[in-house]
């Protein structure tokens, strides 16, 4: 289940940002200032939207995250502050074999409602280039990049939405070290426990998969509905995981090919 739904997704803006640059080292940390992203405003909220299917966790007791964001939402004025303490607080977490780059803090909002949303983003070396005119022929002058942001998912690694609550917090967290949980540092930041077992997941999981067939059985083979449970069995013990991003071998698997409108896809 998406955490932000889809009218708070199109609402989605940010009030507030900052990144802080960080690396493995031990001396690998500069703290920034506030910025405003500007004209880049949906560069950063295409990424943050792209957490949205990530793993739900909740927040336990004694939780620094859980304090500073609180600290945030009773003074605005704050913010800057309490995100060099969590930018500090995560570096003291950081793996050695990490990759440097920045970790960006954002306050968000939908509406009336607010959010935050916390992200490590690695630096990836880029080539770029400038055309230059000489001698009546095109030069293509080559530059490398290092300290970039790029689209590429893959320099999103780890990244979370979260919304308060009375009691605590909700969480909705994407780590590209762990694709299927959370590394153990990243989970020792947060200060946040996963809110579904595996087992949860995998029988909530079934029951969808049966619940969508069963309302658009019209739309399969009879050869897919007479063996639906014994491929949706073989499917759950043969894939090792299930990422709502990457979900179409998932749905090949157990319905067989579908086509791109399929009324199956969207209820799924």
């Amino acid at each position: 289940m998406a955490f932000l739904q889809a009218e708070q997704l199109e609402a989605l803006a940010i009030e507030k940002m900052i990144f802080h640059v960080i690396g493995p080292d031990e001396n690998e940390l500069l703290l920034l200032e506030e910025i405003d992203p500007g004209p880049f405003s949906d560069f950063f909220l295409s990424r943050i939207k792209s957490v949205n299917n990530g793993i739900m966790f909740d927040f336990i007791a004694g939780s620094g995250v859980l304090t500073s964001l609180r600290t945030i939402t009773a003074d605005r004025s704050s913010f800057s502050q309490e995100s060099k303490q969590l930018a500090t607080l995560f570096k003291q977490h950081h793996g050695g074999n990490t990759s440097k780059g920045v970790f960006l803090m954002f306050l968000l909002s939908a509406g009336n409602d607010r959010f935050h949303a916390l992200i490590k983003y690695d630096h990836q070396t880029v080539l770029s280039y400038e055309i230059e005119d000489r001698e009546n022929a095109h030069y293509a002058m080559l530059q490398q990049l290092q300290d970039t942001f790029v689209q590429s998912p893959e320099a999103l690694q780890k990244s979370a939405i979260i919304g308060l609550t009375d009691a605590g917090g909700a969480l909705c967290v994407r780590d590209r070290g762990k694709p299927m949980g959370i590394t153990h540092y990243f989970r020792a930041f947060l200060g946040a426990q996963r809110r579904f077992t595996e087992s949860d997941l995998t029988n909530q999981l079934a029951e969808v998969t049966q619940a969508v067939a069963k309302q658009y059985g019209d739309d399969l083979s009879t050869e897919v509905k007479k063996a639906l449970r014994q491929r949706l069995y073989d499917t759950l013990q043969t894939h090792t995981g299930f990422d709502p991003s990457e979900s179409e071998s998932f749905l090949t698997s157990v319905y067989g090919p579908l086509p791109e409108d399929s009324r199956i896809r969207t209820a799924f």
